[in-house]
Parts: C-alpha cells; structure tokens; sequence
C-alpha cells in the first residue's frame, strides 16, 4: 500500500478518516481496524475492493463475513464517514493529530503492538516530528512509592540518555513521571532532544497535576500521544496498554520498581517483560536487584547505565 500524501510528505487526511471511520464499525475491534489500515490508504480504495479481498485481509476476526458487508454498505459507510470527518474536524481545531497504525513515521513499531495491545489510533498533541525518532528510552515507573536511591538514581539516568543526545519517554501521571518530564524540559531547553509523554488515558483527561507539565512538554518542542478516545479514562487496566506502547514506540525499556513489592511478585511487570522478550526490545530494571528472569538486566549503579546507553547506540547505528 502507498499512502497519499500532502505537500509536507505526510499521509492524507484520507487516511485518518478511513481508520475513524473503521473504528465505528460495530463489532470491528482494533485488530481488524489495524488489519485494514495496512492495507488500503482510503475509504474509496477499500470499497473499490472486492468482497473476497477484504475477507482475506479480515481472515482470523470473528464474524469476518458480517463485518465486510458492513464495510462494503455503500449507505452505513456513507454515514460513519460524515460522522468521522466532523470528529476529524474537531480534532484538528484542537489542534490534536491522529497518527494511523498505517502512518510510515511509526509504522514498523505499531507492528509490535498485536492482539490486546493493537492500536490502530494514535492521537497526538505538540510535535508530530518527535515520534519519527525510535531511538529513545522510554521509562516506566511502577505506580509504588520509590526508595530514596531508586529515585535518585532514576534522574540522573534520565540525565544521562538525554545528555547522551537521546530522548526519553514517560508517563503522564503525578510522581516520578512529572520529575522526569521536568528534566526532560530543561534538557530540551538547552539544546537538548524534546520528550514524549504517553497517557494511559484519553488527552483530555491527562491528571489535573500533570497539566502544566503538559503544556511545557508541547512548548518545549515535545508531544503528548494516547491510543485512548480524548475522554476515556483514566482506567488502572489500560496502564498495560500504554506501556506496550510506551515500550514498541522506544528502544529499550527502563522499569523503575517500587519500593513496596518486588517486580517478581508484580503481575504487571511481568506482562511488560514477557512483551519485551518476545519483540526483543532490551528491558532493564532498576530498583528490584534481584529480577528473576534472564532476559531482565538490573541496573545497581551509575556503571551499568552504561549498558542502557550501549543499547540505544547500537540501535542508532543499525537505523
């Protein structure tokens, strides 16, 4: 599939409408949204499709027969598309980006996201341009109290990368996430690389104290990015959605554990880690010394930082 482009290279708002539009669809979950995004640039391409073709890019969706007369209904498509370019309209008014599944700056990566985790939309506020970088670090920090050390230890990693001229990517929630976005500001302030905060809810319903972070993590040339609806959330279960995609829009994962339990008791933790493994995106971990599992790699002090920024490197080389 080529997308159709605007005069700055980037795809069409045709594309934005298809997979609004798609996301309508009753019954058609994100899988088969993702399916069909890969495969067609607009409404009027799909539709122009064969039956027999649109089955086969839906083969393995339950009730994949249904679901393509759906999207073969000239009048339900006809509809959903007026209600998908008002949404769009809305959207950009508030100056808020939708970023297909389909979109050449992320494609590759959105690859990693499958099954639960599958994201067709992402919608972005601040600099598209910050997500054409996959060479960053993205960090994850258990919702628990942090120790002292583990939160000192953080800060200057997170100094470390970004005076390495990598950039990071956070949380958007209240704790850690705020600190690190801060450094994130200041280094962006100073030459440095822009940051890229990742909600585990809609835009619109970013933490009141996050806000302001927020606003200078745009201003500072950076971006906020959801895979959620702009008032969905915030919701605990969606923090594993986010951090998926937090992990596949990065290079390597650095897991901050909390003080309260050890990662191996964390459920959480270990669906990040079993993501990671099976994409291959390097995960380190810094506040647990005693990860049992081989494919985590602890951080006990400023030396094994070193390791963090050998990955991003080797990363950056392979690009």
């Amino acid at each position: 599939m080529q997308n159709s482009s605007d005069q700055s290279g980037r795809p069409s708002d045709a594309n934005a409408v298809l997979a609004i539009t798609l996301r309508q669809i009753d019954g058609l979950g994100a899988v088969g949204v993702t399916k069909l995004l890969r495969s067609y640039d607009s409404l009027e391409e799909l539709q122009e499709c064969p039956l027999e073709q649109v089955l086969v890019r839906l083969r393995g969706i339950p009730g994949a027969a249904t679901l393509a007369a759906r999207i073969l209904d000239a009048s339900l498509i006809a509809e959903l598309r007026r209600a998908a370019e008002r949404e769009l309209l809305e959207l950009q008014e508030k100056r808020i980006e939708v970023v297909t599944a389909a979109h050449p700056m992320v494609s590759d990566r959105m690859q990693r996201l499958q099954g639960r985790y599958s994201s067709p939309i992402l919608f972005l506020y601040g600099d598209t341009e910050v997500l054409g970088s996959s060479t960053a670090a993205t960090f994850v920090v258990d919702g628990g109290s942090l120790s002292a050390d583990s939160f000192e230890h953080l800060q200057r990693l997170a100094r470390t990368v970004m005076t390495s001229g990598y950039p990071i990517m956070t949380g958007t929630r209240p704790g850690a996430d705020v600190v690190l976005s801060k450094i994130a500001i200041a280094s962006a302030g100073q030459g440095g690389p822009s940051s890229v905060g990742v909600c585990d809810s809609g835009l619109a319903r970013i933490d009141p104290t996050f806000r302001s972070t927020a606003t200078q993590i745009v201003r500072s040339g950076g971006a906020l990015v959801s895979p959620f609806d702009m008032v969905h959330g915030p919701f605990d279960h969606d923090l594993a959605h986010r951090d998926a995609l937090m992990a596949a829009l990065g290079t390597v994962v650095v897991y901050c554990a909390s003080s309260e339990r050890p990662a191996s008791e964390n459920t959480h933790f270990q669906m990040l880690a079993d993501f990671c493994r099976d994409r291959h995106i390097p995960l380190f971990i810094l506040g647990d010394k005693t990860p049992d599992r081989p494919d985590v790699h602890p951080l006990v002090g400023a030396t094994d930082d070193e390791w963090v920024l050998a990955a991003l490197s080797s990363s950056r080389k392979r690009q």
